[in-house]
């Protein structure tokens, strides 16, 4: 029996009967909430107590798949460096890694490439590893590329909504809003700039916009799901602008969410963009560039045939991604594939 230990809920529904005979899994339980809470003391005391109850529940995995959750990734790494008898295969899925840039982070960039050394699969749902290969040791023959999944499928039965009233820029990680900002204003298309909480998206590397808001942009900050489905689903045009200097993916969830409904989609350049997008599914425009942006926005604005064909061709995609089955049925197959005798076939 082959013993499987994650996070990831629901991989059990991934099963298929040849697997359901021999796979056996077993779910690894949450990170605490409250780690980051109380004096240095309990701290340190709660995050050893947490390494603990973790390496309990999977030391007698074959594979252990984690997906996020980079603390529980160090500790599992640590484990297999420094136990003997720790044989476990780990699996890591869309580990979010950025570009350090000051000494301190580029101190801490390289003590974790020593420490993912331990890492035996990435998953990643990104191509282009340049900058996780040359900062971290990521590279592709430790790497599989697996697409991502629609978060939420409409009713096939609803008819398409209508072109939408507004030029829409959502989402938590990584997003250039002062770019998007300026584009907007150059445009002279009416805008919503849609943000959560600061409490949600700083810790994703978004600012929360401070700056003069233009007459022609909506900014709204709202923390519901339900609105941010909304506020997608009655965009003509979906914008997620993207850093320069990022080398990991962002906005990959919510631009499906926006092509399974039918919007035409507008991105920046970057891992999970145009390494993944390669046949006209969205347009690909240079990453803080408000000119060439503004540009884009308003062509697809005035031509409808032209925004129609691309949000066409992205729905085409969104639909070939699948749901959460699909991803996880895929994760199985490259997770069991590090084991000998196991000749599941790896995702290229």
């Amino acid at each position: 029996m082959i013993k499987i230990a994650s996070n990831l809920d629901r991989l059990n529904d991934a099963l298929d009967d040849s697997l359901k005979a021999f796979v056996d899994i077993h779910a690894i339980p949450g990170e605490d909430l409250g780690l980051s809470q109380g004096s240095i003391a309990q701290k340190i005391y709660l995050r050893f107590k947490r390494a603990i109850k973790l390496f309990y529940s999977v030391r007698n995995a074959n594979i252990v798949i984690l997906s996020g959750s980079p603390g529980d990734l160090i500790n599992l790494c640590l484990f297999k460096f420094a136990i003997p008898n720790v044989s476990y295969k780990l699996v890591s899925i869309d580990l979010i890694l950025q570009k350090p840039r000051t000494m301190k982070q580029h101190f801490l960039a390289k003590l974790r490439r020593i420490i993912l050394s331990e890492v035996d699969l990435f998953i990643n749902h990104f191509r282009h590893l340049q900058g996780y290969e040359s900062i971290y040791g990521i590279s592709h023959d430790r790497s599989v590329y697996i697409p991502f999944k629609v978060n939420e499928i409409p009713n096939p039965k609803m008819s398409p909504s209508p072109a939408g009233d507004y030029v829409l820029c959502t989402g938590r990680t990584r997003r250039d809003v002062k770019t998007f900002v300026e584009a907007i204003r150059l445009s002279g298309c009416p805008g919503l700039l849609h943000q959560e909480s600061a409490a949600i998206i700083n810790s994703h590397g978004t600012a929360t916009w401070q700056g003069e808001i233009p007459e022609n942009l909506t900014y709204i900050i709202d923390d519901c799901k339900e609105a941010f489905i909304n506020y997608i689903s009655n965009a003509r045009i979906v914008v997620i602008p993207r850093f320069r200097d990022d080398i990991a993916p962002a906005g990959i969830a919510t631009y499906l969410s926006a092509m399974i409904r039918r919007r035409c989609c507008v991105l920046s350049e970057g891992p999970g963009h145009d390494d993944v997008l390669t046949g006209g599914q969205a347009v690909i425009v240079e990453p803080e560039d408000p000119e060439q942006l503004a540009k884009a926005i308003r062509r697809l604005w005035e031509d409808d045939e032209l925004r129609t064909s691309i949000a066409e061709c992205g729905y085409a995609y969104a639909q070939s991604v699948g749901d959460e089955r699909r991803l996880h049925s895929d994760i199985l197959t490259a997770s069991l594939a590090l084991l000998p005798g196991i000749t599941q076939h790896r995702q290229a």
